[in-house]
């Protein structure tokens, strides 16, 4: 399969390499329901990226300064030992799983899935944390 953008190909690749290894943001927030949250790294530990939502720890080195971090809805999970730090503003059920929208103090808005037993109400105060398989950043 391929992804057209405006009518030219960005990228010909099977559906699981569009998913893990998109070649451009079109690609990346296009396949998945993947969406770009900003993110920092710091030049005294390159292997930890900063969000709004939460710090995440990669397995290499990432170059410093801004970049953007597919995030897609499998790659957090609500967990109450977090602190409270999002406010739950959408949800819709997707089967066995539940997307929740959620927002933090900046405004930031992230997509959460969860499995459907998890129950949360709009505008209650949830703990998110990061379960990333695949770090892809795009720099800014």
């Amino acid at each position: 399969g391929g992804s057209l953008n405006q009518g030219k190909l960005e990228q010909f690749a099977t559906a699981a390499t569009l998913y893990h290894q998109p070649n451009s943001r079109f690609v990346a927030e296009f396949i998945g329901q993947g969406q770009l949250i900003p993110a920092t790294v710091n030049p005294e530990d390159t292997q930890q990226l900063y969000t709004g939502f939460g710090r995440i720890s990669c397995s290499e080195n990432l170059s410093c300064g801004s970049h953007q971090l597919l995030s897609r809805p499998d790659d957090w999970i609500i967990d109450t030992n977090q602190p409270h730090n999002v406010t739950v503003t959408g949800k819709q059920f997707i089967g066995t799983q539940t997307l929740y929208q959620v927002s933090n103090a900046q405004q930031q808005q992230l997509c959460v899935a969860a499995s459907s037993h998890i129950d949360v109400e709009l505008g209650e105060k949830i703990g998110i944390r990061a379960d990333f398989a695949h770090i892809i950043t795009f720099n800014d």
